[in-house]
């Protein structure tokens, strides 16, 4: 009875800690997503200087991502890195056109992430 007890404590902690970080997963991406409908246009090309809001969210990424290296598998992580990180550069010093695709890239990298941890039964299974 002891073990039977260890165990279902072992399985009801190991699922709240599995719905944590599900929640955690789809609050950064919110966060990230929310940011990215509110990135400026860039009509010219030429260099920017960088946007308060690309700012924050290039910090909201990375602090986040110490737990989510440790919890998301390491393509995902990868793909929202090297976005952000083009999105940022292109609006710096890119075209207008790559500053677009970029940020398609990172919109699109953020809703596969969510879509691999949401407590779905499709992410499930």
């Amino acid at each position: 009875m002891k073990t039977f007890l260890a165990s279902l404590i072992l399985l009801c902690s190991l699922l709240l800690c599995s719905v944590l970080n599900c929640l955690f997963i789809d609050r950064v991406t919110s966060r990230l997503l929310e940011a990215e409908r509110l990135f400026p246009d860039k009509a010219e090309e030429g260099e920017r200087p960088l946007s308060l809001v690309l700012a924050e969210a290039e910090e909201e990424w990375e602090r986040a991502l110490p737990r989510l290296l440790s919890t998301v598998k390491a393509s995902y992580i990868s793909a929202v890195t090297v976005a952000l990180h083009n999105t940022v550069e292109y609006y710096e010093h890119g075209s207008p056109a790559d500053y677009a695709v970029s940020r398609t890239a990172l919109t699109d990298a953020l809703k596969a992430l969510r879509a691999a941890d949401s407590l779905s039964l499709k992410s499930i299974v």
